[in-house]
């Protein structure tokens, strides 16, 4: 690269220009291929310089400025000085933009005199030479003297510079009327130039030199100077011709080479074109011979591997039949087991609830309205946690409904963390409900799904909290026409949840595992429900935890704002319904069938409450004898009982008695035996334990002289 520079260099100062771009092409290219930054530099400022004297300027501005870009990348300061005095050369020829070249040569002298001194003198006098086209005369003697200064403390050949710091000097006293400084300078700067044999200089001095002498009546003088330009110039037009005819001369001998060359290559190949044939068709039978054997290969070790694969695949649906098989034993195994822990769960806690309905009717629950409430809530929502064992398997698929009403939600929030009080105290936690602007009141939606994402939200920060603060935050955002989205945060300030568990947190049955982490009670349900009801709701839940600081948890849901009319309508519907249900079910008379003493005992009391005249019998045998003496409105039956089953009496009932309404009472999940139900003859049902509301309700409609309306 060093020598292809100097040969661009040297081709530049002699003004071949075409073979200086050519060598300052190939420096770049070389430079290119390990980011040369100072070889690329040299490069693209010589093609400047080329195409600038070319007078092809808009291509030499593309140039100077590649130049400039590259000499700040090698963050060497002498390119930098050279890249900003060539660029600013190239502005200068523009008026428009001599402005932005007195700035780039203010650089160029700033970096020089800090760190490249030797290098103040080529700025110096460009800048001065600026100043004289821009007739501001006045500017270049201090140029002028510090290119001076520092020409005459170097030590290298200074020829060129000290020729152009002359000729500048002659240029600024000719304007200043000072012919004999003039005539000095223009005289010393000529026999430099002569002595330096630079063609460039020459022809660029030459006729400004001659049009002076002429000035001052030196006429003879300003003659031998222009003979001696037009000799210069003449001769380097003489070289380029003879360069242009080298080059033909050139191309013409490489034409004949090239034509002998094609003729015994011409030669050569027919006397082997015959041997080539052969070849050519020896190595086609090769390949295709080759081909045939891979191709017979091929297709044996494929044929095996075929019958590998199908082997493979029938052991594989082998064991799939057999996973499958063992899958659906396992769901009717869980099936089955949710409906036996279902029963055994439900008959003991119809007994608490049913006891707390009886009490809570009675004298003794004078002064004990509040305590009752609250265990009454405690213990439906031990029926709400049942029933979400149960109905977990059934979220995924479309057995799942929501049953929608009126309800104001202020109160429901409200009452939700009241039923807290009580298990807030145990960890000395306070609960916070903080609604947030301004909202509708009352809303259309299913207040129970609703309560049990907030139920479970509340229960799991209580857990993971000791001695802090849980807040209930409510905001809402108003859609298209009467549809609202309500916004719940739950956050608390416990212990936080690890990163690591935050993806499973919604897993069914996990627990938090984490060293600074107390396992807690509880069955690993809350979340996983939470986040198939809100699904079901078209909704997500979204936590965000750091561990010591707590847990925020977050979910919209889209609601439909109800009128106020429509909730007051609802309560007066409730309590007309209320009137009319006492009146039905006054003195009638119902027969309670079942084979637990404290159900029969539970159902009783709740239906004398209601003034019913009530009957017992503890199986299905007594149960048929009863109905053999007696006449009953109606018969409240228990499914699982000893020797003789729900099923099994109501089939013999129905033997001679078909009008009597019977409904099936019972602590198993009920979905599961409808059609049953319907085969054996009951008319309705009901599951243990029940909201008593409910349940008077469905007696009295059972009641009622309207037709029997089909189990559901």
């Amino acid at each position: 690269m060093d020598s292809i520079l100097l040969q661009a260099e040297k081709a530049t100062d002699e003004l071949r220009n075409e073979a200086a771009i050519t060598k300052a092409a190939q420096l770049i290219d070389r430079a290119k291929i390990n980011n040369e930054y100072n070889y690329l530099f040299y490069g693209y400022d010589l093609l400047g310089q080329n195409h600038l004297y070319l007078k092809d300027t808009s291509v030499a501005g593309e140039y100077t400025s590649k130049a400039l870009d590259y000499a700040l990348k090698s963050k060497n300061d002498t390119l930098i000085v050279t890249a900003f005095k060539n660029r600013a050369a190239w502005l200068g020829l523009s008026e428009k933009s001599r402005g932005e070249a007195i700035k780039m040569y203010q650089s160029a002298l700033k970096i020089a005199r800090k760190s490249v001194r030797d290098h103040i003198a080529a700025p110096a006098l460009d800048l001065a030479s600026l100043y004289h086209k821009m007739a501001k005369y006045e500017l270049m003697p201090r140029n002028l003297r510090e290119a001076e200064e520092n020409l005459q403390g170097l030590k290298y050949d200074v020829t060129k510079e000290e020729i152009q710091l002359n000729i500048l000097w002659g240029d600024y006293f000719k304007e200043e009327n000072g012919n004999n400084l003039v005539a000095e300078y223009y005289n010393i700067s000529y026999n430099l130039i002569k002595n330096r044999n630079d063609p460039a200089l020459a022809l660029d001095f030459y006729p400004r030199y001659a049009q002076f002498l002429n000035s001052i009546d030196s006429s003879q003088v300003a003659y031998k100077i222009q003979v001696e330009y037009q000799k210069i110039k003449d001769d380097l037009e003489n070289e380029r011709r003879e360069e242009e005819v080298q080059k033909a001369m050139a191309a013409a001998g490489a034409d004949e080479l090239r034509r002998q060359r094609n003729e015994a290559e011409l030669r050569e190949m027919l006397v082997d074109e015959k041997l080539q044939r052969k070849n050519t068709q020896y190595t086609l039978m090769f390949i295709l011979t080759v081909l045939m054997l891979f191709f017979i290969i091929y297709m044996y070790i494929s044929t095996r591997m075929r019958k590998s694969l199908i082997k493979d695949l029938k052991y594989k649906n082998t064991e799939l039949k057999a996973a499958k098989e063992l899958a659906e034993d396992s769901v009717l195994a869980k099936s089955e087991f949710f409906s036996t822990v279902s029963h055994e769960m439900r008959t003991p806690l119809y007994g608490v609830t049913g006891m707390v309905n009886v009490l809570q009717n009675s004298k003794a629950a004078d002064g004990f309205h509040e305590e009752f409430d609250s265990l009454k809530f405690s213990a439906l929502h031990l029926l709400e946690i049942i029933n979400d064992l149960l109905e977990l398997s059934k979220l995924d698929d479309n057995s799942f409904e929501f049953h929608e009403h009126p309800f104001e939600i202020d109160l429901f929030v409200r009452e939700i963390i009241k039923s807290f009080e009580k298990s807030q105290l145990k960890n000395s936690n306070k609960i916070h409900y903080i609604p947030e602007g301004d909202y509708p009141k009352i809303f259309i939606g299913d207040s129970r799904r609703i309560a049990q994402v907030l139920i479970n939200l509340i229960s799991n920060a209580i857990k993971f909290t000791v001695d802090g603060d849980i807040y209930i935050r409510l905001s809402c955002a108003y859609l298209e026409g009467s549809m609202r989205k309500l916004h719940f945060d739950v956050e608390d300030t416990g212990h936080g949840i690890p990163k690591s568990s935050l993806k499973s947190i919604f897993k069914e049955f996990n627990q938090i595992e984490s060293p600074g982490i107390e396992r807690k009670m509880g069955t690993g349900l809350g979340l996983p429900i939470v986040q198939k009801i809100l699904r079901k709701m078209n909704s997500e839940i979204s936590v965000e935890s750091e561990l010591g600081k707590g847990s925020t948890f977050s979910f919209d849901i889209c609601l439909q704002e109800a009128h106020p009319q429509d909730f007051e309508n609802e309560n007066l519907r409730l309590l007309g319904n209320s009137l009319e249900l006492d009146k039905t079910l006054h003195s009638s008379k119902i027969l309670i069938v079942d084979d637990n003493k404290v159900n029969r005992i539970v159902t009783q009391r709740l239906l004398e409450q209601k003034h019913v005249v009530v009957m017992t019998a503890a199986g299905g045998k007594e149960a048929i004898q009863l109905m053999l003496n007696d006449v009953f409105d109606l018969i409240l039956m228990d499914l699982q009982m000893p020797e003789m089953d729900g099923f099994e009496t109501v089939i013999a009932l129905r033997k001679f008695d078909s009008s009597t309404p019977i409904i099936a009472l019972t602590a198993s999940e009920i979905h599961t035996m409808k059609e049953r139900l319907q085969e054996c003859g009951f008319n309705d049902s009901v599951t243990k334990p029940f909201n008593l509301q409910d349940f008077y309700a469905l007696i009295a409609k059972n009641l009622s002289s309207e037709p029997r309306i089909p189990i559901s």
